[in-house]
């Protein structure tokens, strides 16, 4: 049986990332691909009461309670696939062994942000926390990991905004 991590992983691959200038919603085609895989997936899982709303780009199920446990409730599934373009990871790169340099789209309601930086999706165990700018220079990268990953989030008095992972 695949492991939910590995699945989450499968998942942040796929670009979700809406486009600000777009009229419709979902704002960009590409957030229909996670979309039917999480279709194909509830499906083979055994999930009931599927719907892919295409027009908005929404995904509900229902999970039914695993044997032995019939008597305990449904699970909801409930699913959309859009991310703020405002913190998006789309302009990093590798500058050296050894160093990145990363920019994102300021946010105007932003107070700063949090670059949560790691060597797997969902291992971002390192974080800079910035003021006043939207782009920084990593300068402690490991020359021997091909791969890092990370995230933009924003923040200001009313809570965190999470950005979507990237890899470079």
């Amino acid at each position: 049986m695949e492991k939910v991590t590995d699945r989450f992983l499968r998942y942040v691959q796929i670009d979700t990332q809406s486009d600000e200038e777009g009229t419709g919603t979902p704002t960009t085609e590409k957030q229909h691909e996670l979309a039917r895989l999480l279709v194909e997936e509830l499906t083979k899982m055994g999930a009931e009461e599927i719907t892919y709303d295409k027009e908005h780009c929404y995904v509900y199920a229902s999970i039914p309670a695993t044997e032995g446990m019939e008597k305990k409730p449904v699970m909801g599934f409930i699913s959309h696939m859009d991310t703020s373009p405002a913190v998006s990871g789309e302009n990093a790169e590798r500058t050296s062994a050894t160093e990145a340099r990363l920019s994102w789209n300021s946010q105007n309601d932003a107070m700063g942000y949090c670059i949560r930086l790691g060597i797997a999706p969902d291992k971002l165990y390192n974080s800079i926390l910035l003021y006043g700018q939207n782009d920084y220079t990593v300068t402690f990268l490991n020359k021997e990991t091909e791969k890092y990953y990370f995230a933009v989030d924003s923040f200001n008095e009313s809570g965190i905004t999470k950005g979507s992972i990237n890899e470079f």
